[in-house]
């Protein structure tokens, strides 16, 4: 919630619904609960070097599973993903039960992995300016 006020319109920033702070499932929790459509996608904020047609690629591979995340070539990586709102109950349960492993609840729920064209650089955590400035 630190930079909310500068998130351009028409995007929503909707409050986490646990006190006790699970991480990022709390704001796939939060999004899924409040969805209008079938289907979520999320993404980690600090990946911005994430392809643009990554919720297309993931949605063209996904077949009949609840859930997708993305594939490198290297490795999982299960926060760009997209998620069928209907994994909010189980995963509200998955995280009252004090769990927070996020790749093993979507291939629970009987999701999988989809692997993307672009490389392991595309995946890259970047937090700092100088992350961003080194991957230029």
């Amino acid at each position: 919630m630190g930079h909310r006020n500068q998130i351009p319109a028409p995007v929503s920033v909707r409050e986490d619904t646990l006190l006790d702070y699970p991480g990022p499932m709390e704001g796939m929790l939060s999004a899924l609960l409040v969805a209008e459509k079938e289907w979520v996608a999320f993404c980690s904020c600090d990946m911005p070097l994430i392809p643009e047609d990554y919720i297309q690629q993931l949605w063209q591979q996904k077949k009949r599973a609840p859930a997708v995340w993305a594939r490198s070539s290297e490795h999982d990586h299960p926060a760009p993903a997209l998620v069928n709102r209907q994994l909010a109950e189980p995963l509200a349960a998955y995280l009252a039960q004090g769990e927070r492993r996020l790749m093993q609840f979507l291939r629970e729920q009987g999701g999988h992995a989809i692997t993307l064209t672009q490389d392991e650089a595309a995946f890259r955590n970047m937090n700092t300016l100088d992350d961003l400035q080194e991957a230029r």
